[in-house]
């Protein structure tokens, strides 16, 4: 077991976990006005398209986050852009709270999605690179 094998777990478990929160956020997204919109107390209405739109970039994310975790080496790139897809939705969702557009509750559970970030990104500094020999 490596120096790195802390990381390597506490990347993967981050990743089965993100991965079915990110589907079901979708799922509130694409459907507001349900129970879990409600308790997320999510902005109702909105256009269509681009709710849609939003879910399907969340839930994509999401089974990305599942076949990371699924890998028995998961991919340096795709982890750099989670975590920095996480990053940007969880500032987005705080600046929309200070301009009073986002409620308290939804931009508080997004905001975690920084120290999931920070979690991604501690990983991938502990990465050594795999340079071809040429």
């Amino acid at each position: 077991m490596g120096p790195s094998a802390p990381a390597d777990r506490l990347l993967r478990t981050t990743l089965w976990l993100t991965a079915p929160l990110n589907l079901l956020v979708a799922y509130s997204f694409a459907i507001p006005d349900g129970a879990l919109g409600e308790l997320l107390q999510l902005p109702q209405g909105g256009d269509a398209f681009y709710r849609l739109l939003a879910a399907t970039l969340v839930g994509l994310f999401g089974l990305v986050y599942l076949w990371l975790a699924l890998q028995p080496q998961p991919d340096r790139a795709l982890v750099l852009v989670g975590a920095s897809g996480k990053t940007l939705a969880a500032l987005c969702a705080i600046a929309l709270y200070f301009a009073d557009s986002l409620a308290g509750v939804p931009a508080l559970f997004m905001s975690g999605d920084l120290l999931l970030a920070g979690i991604w990104f501690y990983w991938l500094a502990r990465q050594v690179p795999q340079h071809p020999r040429g």
